[in-house]
């Protein structure tokens, strides 16, 4: 065999760049904003706060990626990594391990749909959503899986909406965490918003002043299956807040 033919490397657990949101916004130094034109007099102190910016990118996604696979193994799943002859290959082995995956997983998730008593419908939209992560279709790996949330939000569907949650963390354990942390503006906007009065926006934002751990307390009853009898609590909560 040739030494110079050329190999790709698969990963089946690939990096899920689901956390990559990094915003390239003003540079400061000394609370002055940096003058970003190319010019000979800045381009040393340009290109060092370049690499400081490159720098932290880098330790961020070692951070996350050494996550996403401690939440996989957490899970229960087994890496392999193996060689394809060719790029087609490559991409051939990556959608086959994605279909052999969901098909051994999709007893137990629709399971967890049974158990939570989610309509068949919302159960396959579900299997769907999750048979769509990493589509090109959405701006986020996870997107599917997130409009499926905001539709149940605003169909005051909560107790679906955690099932679905419960179902995604299973299917996709390494970006849980990603569409967990969307879930608080999805049930404020979309559920909590459409229940209050014309002045719903102050007393909501007053009653986030008294409770700043809100979004971590939706967190955790997700994890408790509680998402809907916490909304509700939320809501009468808010509806008394006193405005001046």
């Amino acid at each position: 065999m040739s030494s110079d033919r050329s190999a790709f490397h698969v990963s089946i657990v690939k990096p899920d760049f689901e956390l990559a949101g990094y915003v390239a916004g003003d540079l400061t130094t000394n609370g002055n904003q940096c003058n970003l034109a190319y010019t000979e007099k800045r381009r040393e102190r340009y290109d060092e706060v370049l690499c400081k910016v490159d720098k932290i990118m880098a330790s961020t996604d070692r951070e996350r990626m050494s996550a996403q696979r401690k939440a996989r193994t957490d899970a229960g799943w087994v890496e392999i990594r193996l060689w394809a002859a060719s790029e087609a290959d490559a991409v051939k082995i990556r959608t086959y391990a994605e279909e052999l995956r969901m098909q051994t997983l999709e007893p137990a998730l629709r399971r967890i749909g049974r158990e939570r008593k989610m309509s068949p419908a919302v159960i396959s939209r579900a299997l769907d959503a999750f048979r769509a992560q990493g589509s090109r279709e959405y701006v986020t790996p996870s997107g599917a899986t997130l409009e499926l949330l905001s539709d149940l939000a605003r169909a005051q569907q909560l107790r679906d909406a955690n099932g679905v949650f419960e179902m995604f963390a299973l299917a996709h354990p390494s970006n849980a965490r990603h569409v967990s942390g969307q879930l608080p503006a999805k049930v404020v906007n979309h559920f909590i918003m459409s229940k209050l009065d014309f002045r719903g926006v102050e007393r909501l934002m007053a009653w986030q002043k008294k409770n700043p751990q809100w979004s971590t307390e939706i967190q955790t009853a997700l994890d408790n299956f509680s998402l809907e009898a916490w909304a509700g609590t939320a809501v009468e909560q808010i509806r008394v807040v006193k405005l001046s």
